[in-house]
């Protein structure tokens, strides 16, 4: 389970997986952009290039709501800024797959 963004103001800059089965938590190794108030939405393997990942979708940053989204691939523990942001700034939306 990856829990990503949220606390303070201006967001969270790390990520904790939480394994529900051996009751811990550990810490991400990749810096996401910090923001809360966004999507995480779980893409399944088989559903294109992007498979497998938790694509992470605007929010409110430091300097305000975010047109921006990240991939985070679970596999490898790695985050990436995708090139094409969305075409507006979203906050508080949904994502639905």
């Amino acid at each position: 389970m990856l829990i990503a963004g949220g606390g303070r103001g201006e967001g969270e800059r790390y990520a904790e997986i939480y394994d529900p089965a051996k009751r811990l938590t550990a810490l991400v190794r990749a810096r996401f952009l910090p923001r809360n108030r966004h999507t995480a939405t779980f893409i399944p393997a088989g559903a294109g290039i992007s498979g497998g990942r938790i694509l992470l979708a605007g929010g409110l940053g430091p300097k305000g709501t975010l047109a921006a989204a990240e991939l985070y691939d679970p596999a490898t523990g790695t985050v990436r800024l995708l090139k094409n942001k969305m075409i507006a700034p979203r906050q508080q939306h949904t994502a639905t797959l």
